[in-house]
């Protein structure tokens, strides 16, 4: 297989099937001397190592020499795993979990007298990183001595779909 490079981390393997040579037209494999003058190498293929947890493998492509390539080589970088997204909460669900938990009553007096009621009013959906969701949880979590468990057992139940 040939390749040429279009960035550090894609390559076209689509090599040309047919050209003029000589005045002549080939069809087919074309020599490897015709695709390295116009940029098209073999492919050298790497396996890709196994991930470690969190991690997954991306591929790399380089020339195998500055000067004058013979081969595309492929080779993997390490990347972290991004973060998964936030999540979004149905505001009925999560009502439905502090209220089975035994909580709504102090989570409503807590929305109330900071001032946030009328965001949980106004609300269909809130997300995971919302500030409303982040300083309530870390509040209740204090006030009624919760822990992280409870905690994401209420925030899961309550996940929209």
């Amino acid at each position: 297989m040939y390749a040429r490079i279009i960035s550090e981390k894609r390559i076209d393997t689509a090599a040309p099937r047919s050209a003029v040579i000589d005045g002549s037209t080939v069809c087919g494999q074309l020599p490897e001397d015709y695709l390295n003058s116009i940029g098209w190498y073999r492919l050298e293929e790497t396996p890709m190592p196994e991930p470690r947890e969190g991690y997954h493998f991306e591929a790399r492509y380089t020339y195998d020499s500055d000067e004058t390539p013979t081969c595309v080589v492929r080779s993997w970088a390490e990347v972290q795993d991004p973060p998964p997204p936030p999540r979004s909460f149905s505001k009925r669900r999560l009502y439905r979990a502090l209220s089975t938990a035994g909580v709504w009553a102090a989570t409503k007096t807590y929305m109330e007298g900071a001032g946030v009621w009328e965001d949980w009013d106004f609300a269909t959906t809130l997300d995971e990183d919302d500030p409303l969701i982040v300083s309530a949880v870390a509040a209740l979590k204090a006030q009624l001595g919760l822990t992280d468990e409870q905690v994401e057992a209420i925030l899961s139940a309550s996940v929209a779909e």
